[in-house]
């Protein structure tokens, strides 16, 4: 699919609201909720870009900081350890190395 169809614009911010829901209910203290958008939001991200290492770093970021929120801290672990493996987009290594050592609290 091509950023040209139709259904790549709508997906994408489809994918962005689902992100940005489960970034503001997270922040509120509401990971179960949040999680359910994060499924949601790698799904569309598999469908529509499964190459999109920068979209998978973001939702990586984001489940590792909804793991710590709900006390998995080994998921959580496992998550942030995955992203140096990834592209390093907006300070994504640097920014998972802080969580691993000061654990996200709402």
């Amino acid at each position: 699919m091509t950023a040209t169809r139709p259904g790549m614009i709508a997906g994408g911010l489809n994918r962005e609201a689902h992100y940005y829901l489960a970034l503001s209910l997270v922040r509120m203290g509401r990971p179960l909720e949040a999680e359910q958008l994060i499924i949601k939001a790698e799904k569309l991200t598999r469908e529509m870009d499964p190459g999109s290492e920068t979209a998978f770093t973001s939702l990586s970021l984001l489940s590792g900081m909804i793991n710590d929120s709900k006390g998995n801290s080994l998921d959580s672990r496992q998550l942030l350890d995955k992203i140096s493996s990834m592209k390093n987009f907006q300070n994504s290594h640097q920014e998972a190395e802080r969580l691993k050592v000061e654990r996200y609290k709402p």
